[in-house]
């Protein structure tokens, strides 16, 4: 090859690396599908209509720019937001009561029962996919409620009313690929996206501290975490072990490997099968740069506006907080007292506080962008621009457009007759830069516009002069997005939210210990609520032929058999339903010296809790409700685990473990020779405790596989006296299942591995298992440290642990280290094989684009090859 010939390959090849990059981003045909419609709505409403999309890549895909549109006109919906690598995308009609899965977008029009043909086309007008139902639906039906559901290469009705909305079509093997995994083996629990939730992380922590991420269980359920990992974006992984015992909502990750870049980073949840769980972006990390979360100050954490809570991109969903809460309830506190200042740390001194894109009548009158002033100096806003997608670009000051100046904590309304600049019914994009500036200070989506409301930042709300309206959304809202429609408009001032009359939220519960044939059972509904804070009524069919109108009811069924029990629940507005089966076994005789005994039952009788003005209990009330009002049989810890779930007792014994050691929502009471047991609150509210303090109890039993005590409140607790602190059981043998629960000491040398750490000694092999959310920390232990551990014992995956409370269980010997004897036990059991490396994993601390790495590799590759042949020519010509 001659010089000509090197370098048009070498320039070849540099030209060809942008085009290597973008054809990684190009979309395949077939990547995002429409994947199922509920056209039929559902059987509490013909409203309930929704269509959920599919990404099939392995790349996230901003919809932003997006439609989906039916060729009739209606409807026609302009998408916005993310869509992750094999993730769902749920498109509701009207609210978020549509399905049972939480919306990522709303949109107005309906899809007609007669048949629809809908396209999805991607941001330059590409049609990506399409459905021909043109003539008729020929899946899904108005009766059952079923919905439409494509199967591989060809679309059936759903097997399950109501379908699969942000799950897995329900198709048979021989329909296609989405068959979901839970079906072909039932006992291997498969995870979704969205299944666990990154909840908090803290990525720049103070000195002394270390970095922390926070997974949240929404369910409480039992799961399992070993092979589970977290990765960032250098692709280091942290891989985790134990996992979430029932009714646990928080697991703690500290210094995951690689470390979180403080001004910004990736951060995903796989499950141990691969599958991308949870994702979190923020600061300046990739490419979505206007989506990101902010990245935290140092010391601050960053976390879910509420614990679970997912609607939005990741700067809607996630805030900074100066009060991190690891392994806690979330707790959102800005860094001054004026909640108008958070928009500073986030999006600068001035941003945008309300939109009104869908004025009654003429829009170019009525239309406005409001922006505030949170800073404490007037700002003149020459030179600031505001970009509108699809639309106009404005600069204050240039064109006509005359620049105001803002006064400190004062707003301006930009009409649109003054600038022009239109906002699309159907939803838009907003753009707000700061003078001289490419990268925008504050970005702003909605959805499609009801007509007469406007949208409005809850965080410009003038809480000196809050409104009732406004006071009940903020008081009884069940979740607050940061922006929200509003049918108040305040154009010049103070926010203010009136939103549509929303149908009740039902919770009922009923006590399943006493399903039986002539047994009372309670059906609970007082956990509903009225988003709109109206007082609500109460009907419950009970299936038998009953019907009652109480929130609260007692109910005994005559005979065995399944019912259907359904409540309504309606605010004089709109009303909600709520409907499940519950199945009566037949009545179990009780045998006593060979004689049956039976119940006698002349009527069914139903039960409402009387109010507390109301002293007498009627004579029909049957005895089981008699009981409640008399003083509590006591039970002691040791036969406390052989009490039925739901069995109403009183315990007493002295606090072990005080309230917030090892979760908030419970503590530990034991007494000598028995095990502890856990007093659980769903609330967290207890009296202030010590260890050692003696106290009475009184609950139901609640758990599973661990039963614990269940009180209601901090009332529920009587503290008798000081009492002593409890000393522990010395264990010198093996931990067994029946030591779980107690509290004990044990003596050994610490060795740790591969994460984890032990305490041995010749007679045994003990996990120490660090619970969180204590402030223990493997960098408090050191590899051959002869100690004595104090703990409770707890089952996990591979047996029995022991988990200290805190520094006040470990006792260390400083000087003397481990017997020889004994280091070498501790190296044989624990000895592990150096992993393999499967790839080239990139330095952590560099943290940049890989594919820009592998770009700069092939360059300076480039460089060599040409440098070479330039040197080969000049020894040819001497």
């Amino acid at each position: 090859m001659n010089i000509k010939g090197g370098l048009i390959f070498f320039v070849l090849a540099i030209f060809s690396l942008p085009g290597f990059f973008i054809a990684k981003n190009c979309l395949a045909a077939g990547e995002i599908i429409i994947s199922e419609v509920a056209w039929a709505g559902s059987v509490e409403s013909s409203y309930d209509e929704w269509v959920e999309l599919k990404n099939n890549s392995n790349s996230e895909i901003d919809l932003s720019g997006w439609k989906l549109e039916a060729t009739d006109g209606s409807p026609k919906i302009s998408l916005s937001g993310i869509i992750l690598p094999g993730g769902y995308f749920l498109l509701e009609r009207t609210d978020d009561g549509s399905s049972p899965a939480v919306a990522d977008q709303f949109y107005s029009g309906s899809l007609d029962n007669d048949g629809e043909h809908l396209e999805l086309k991607s941001n330059n007008g590409e049609i990506v996919d399409s459905i021909d139902f043109s003539t008729a639906w020929g899946d899904g039906d108005n009766v059952t409620k079923t919905t439409a559901q494509r199967c591989g290469n060809s679309w059936s009705s759903s097997a399950i009313v109501g379908g699969t909305p942000k799950a897995d079509n329900a198709c048979s093997s021989s329909e296609g690929e989405n068959i979901s995994p839970q079906n072909n083996n039932e006992s291997v629990p498969v995870f979704r996206f969205g299944d666990l939730l990154i909840n908090e992380f803290l990525s720049d922590p103070v000195e002394g501290k270390n970095e922390w991420v926070e997974i949240y269980n929404p369910t409480g359920a039992t799961i399992e975490l070993e092979n589970w990992y977290l990765s960032d974006g250098s692709g280091s992984k942290t891989f985790l072990s134990n996992g979430f015992k029932s009714g646990e909502k928080f697991f703690l990750i500290e210094k995951p490997k690689g470390a979180l870049n403080n001004s910004g980073d990736e951060i995903n949840l796989f499950s141990a099968d691969g599958n991308l769980i949870d994702r979190i972006v923020y600061g300046d990390w990739g490419s979505s740069t206007p989506q990101n979360a902010p990245a935290p100050l140092k010391g601050f954490s960053l976390a879910r506006r509420e614990d679970g809570f997912k609607n939005g991109y990741f700067n809607e969903v996630f805030l900074p907080t100066s009060a991190p809460t690891a392994g806690f309830t979330n707790k959102i506190v800005a860094p001054t007292s004026s909640a108008a200042l958070i928009e500073k740390q986030v999006v600068g001194d001035v941003f945008i506080s309300e939109i009104f894109p869908n004025p009654i009548g003429s829009d170019v009158a009525e239309e406005f962008i409001e922006f505030y002033n949170a800073s404490d100096k007037e700002v003149n806003l020459t030179g600031w621009r505001l970009e509108i997608r699809n639309g106009k670009q404005l600069e204050f000051g240039k064109n006509f457009l005359v620049a105001p100046v803002i006064k400190s904590k004062s707003f301006f309304v930009l009409f649109r007759s003054q600038s022009r600049a239109a906002l699309d019914n159907n939803g838009g994009h907003l753009e707000l830069f700061r003078p001289e500036r490419k990268t925008p200070i504050q970005v702003l989506d909605y959805s499609e516009a009801s007509e007469g409301e406007s949208f409005c930042d809850t965080e410009a709300i003038n809480i000196d002069q809050i409104n009732s309206s406004t006071k009940s959304f903020l008081i009884n809202a069940l979740a607050i997005n940061r922006w929200v429609w509003t049918e108040a408009l305040t154009p010049g001032k103070g926010n203010e939210i009136k939103v549509k009359n929303r149908p009740p939220k039902i919770i009922f519960s009923l006590a399943d210990a006493n399903l039986a044939t002539g047994t009372p059972i309670i059906f609970d509904a007082s956990d509903s609520v009225d988003e709109d804070g109206d007082p609500i009524y109460f009907k419950w069919n009970f299936g038998d032929g009953t019907l009652v109108e109480s929130e609260s009811v007692g109910h005994i069924f005559l005979k065995n058999g399944e019912y259907q029990v359904r409540l309504e629940v309606g605010d004089g507005k709109s009303k909600s339903f709520l409907e499940k089966n519950i199945v009566i076994p037949p009545f179990t005789p009780i045998i006593s010296d060979k004689k049956i005994i039976s119940p006698t039952i002349k009527k069914i009788v139903n039960y409402a809790p009387a109010k507390e003005s109301e002293k007498l209990v009627s004579s029909d009330t049957p005895s089981f409700f008699m009981a409640a009002s008399k003083e509590l049989a006591e039970t002691d810890l040791k036969s406390f685990s052989a009490l039925k779930i739901g069995t109403e007792t009183q315990v007493q014994g002295n606090v072990w473990v005080e309230p917030g050691i090892f979760g908030k929502q419970y503590f530990y009471v034991s007494v000598p020779a028995s095990p502890a047991l856990k007093i659980y609150n769903y609330y967290g509210e207890f009296p202030k405790l010590q260890e050692g303090d003696l106290v009475v109890a009184k609950g139901e039993v609640g758990g599973g596989a661990e039963k614990y005590l269940k009180i209601k409140s901090a009332q529920d607790i009587q503290k008798i006296s000081a009492g002593v602190l409890l000393d522990p059981e010395i264990i010198t043998d093996n931990l067994t299942v029946d030591d779980e629960g107690r509290f004990v000491e044990m003596a050994g040398v610490i060795k740790k591995s591969d994460g984890k750490i032990f305490l041995m000694s010749e007679n045994f092999e003990v996990r120490i298992f660090l619970k969180n959310p204590t402030n223990l920390s493997p960098s408090d232990f050191v590899d051959g440290q002869n100690g004595r551990i104090r703990g409770l014992v707890i089952g996990v995956s591979s047996g029995q642990a022991l988990a200290p409370r805190g520094e006040e269980d470990l006792f260390f010997n400083q000087e003397n280290q481990a017997p020889e004897a004994l280091k070498q036990i501790a190296t044989a059991t624990l000895a592990v094989a150096t992993p393999t490396a499967k790839e080239w994993v990139l330095p952590a601390q560099n943290k940049q684009n890989k594919a820009m790495v592998y770009g700069l590799i092939l360059a300076l590759g480039g460089l060599l090859v040409l440098g070479g042949l330039l040197f080969r020519e000049k020894m040819r010509k001497e």
